[in-house]
């Protein structure tokens, strides 16, 4: 693989400073949420480039969705000099429909319905490698994961174990391509992405009274965190001792706050300080603020940067929150929920955008 040089990326910064207007802003959210129906709602994203349907429904709406994560990265490919910065991106689909091809093959139902498109691999693909166990079109973390997901499943019975296993596999081989390209943007997210996970990872057991072994098994690995420092502190501990001075020392706490609330079997419903700009929030939407404020922050700094891969990533990294905020918006809005209760589901960040 060739590695990254950010004169290499001349052209594309132009093109993307170009694409970045068309990324949902705050008005166009405002007056999808405030559309009469889902139908006008929808026609603001053909602003966007998004296709324009005659109709939005539960079931095409996932094919808008697609179809458009297809149009970027068939273009981006056109004119982005290392196709793995795509794949990055693109590595979690994988992993997505291969979690599902795995836990459909063993209860014998049909896997297709539940892929997604997008990923590097067609799903028919992944389907017939994992029936024929033909994993040789595969990269080998893939094969081992497949492997070893199958065999864990069939032992326990339990799917949330072998999910594990891909989750694992899938940040290890997005730290992978990061760590060839040689691109410390692209690896410094990728890193944050996965303490950002690891904390989700932590609260959750918590929340799901989970035992230590579990954990151990979940918590990630290539963080800027060490695991062994993140499961001390879930025991007994304090995450924001690991994060402290770190972009994630915020959300640490709260993840802290939340932890003593249910270790104390008491309902955390927000921040002591409810005059704030938070109150009234739950402690969970407070964490998920602070995760993605972290997340947005690394990401911003792209701005200020003249040329280079890392506006590219930013770049795909907004898609990313465009389509999760598409999403909670339309789907809200075809199962009559206010939009004042969808405003409230959205990501800070796409709120803020």
């Amino acid at each position: 693989m060739k590695r990254l040089k950010e004169n290499d990326y001349l052209y594309s910064s132009a093109r993307i400073r170009v694409l970045e207007r068309t990324l949902l802003n705050q008005d166009m959210i405002e007056r999808m949420l405030e559309s009469k129906n889902v139908s006008e709602a929808a026609k603001v994203l053909v602003e966007c480039g998004y296709e324009d349907l005659p109709s939005i429904t539960r079931e095409n709406l996932e094919t808008l969705l697609s179809n458009e994560r297809s149009r970027v990265y068939s273009l981006l490919s056109s004119f982005v000099p290392h196709r793995e910065i795509l794949d990055v991106f693109r590595i979690k689909y994988d992993y997505h429909n291969l979690k599902s091809i795995v836990k459909a093959e063993s209860r014998n139902i049909d896997a297709e319905r539940l892929l997604i498109g997008d990923g590097r691999y067609d799903g028919a693909a992944l389907i017939n490698a994992v029936r024929k166990a033909d994993y040789s079109k595969l990269p080998t973390a893939m094969q081992q994961a497949i492997e070893s997901a199958k065999d864990l499943l069939s032992r326990t019975h339990d799917p949330q174990l072998s999910d594990i296993v891909f989750d694992q596999a899938c940040f290890s081989e997005m730290l992978s391509l990061a760590n060839k390209l040689g691109s410390d943007f692209l690896k410094g997210y990728v890193r944050l992405l996965v303490d950002v996970t690891n904390i989700r990872i932590v609260v959750r057991s918590k929340r799901t009274k989970k035992e230590f072994d579990f954990l151990r098994r979940s918590l990630l690995e290539g963080g800027n965190f060490d695991r062994e420092k993140l499961l001390a502190a879930s025991s007994g501990g304090s995450l924001r001792s690991v994060f402290a001075g770190s972009a994630l020392e915020h959300a640490a706490t709260v993840a802290d706050d939340m932890i003593s609330s249910i270790e104390n079997a008491s309902e955390y419903e927000g921040a002591s300080d409810r005059s704030g700009p938070d109150a009234g929030k739950s402690a969970l939407s407070r964490l998920e603020l602070e995760l993605d404020d972290a997340v947005e922050k690394y990401l911003g700094s792209a701005k200020r940067v003249p040329f280079g891969e890392a506006p590219v990533i930013a770049f795909l990294a907004a898609k990313e929150r465009d389509y999760t905020t598409i999403r909670a918006i339309l789907s809200g809005l075809i199962a009559g929920v206010n939009p004042d209760a969808i405003r409230q589901r959205l990501s800070p960040a796409a709120v803020k955008a």
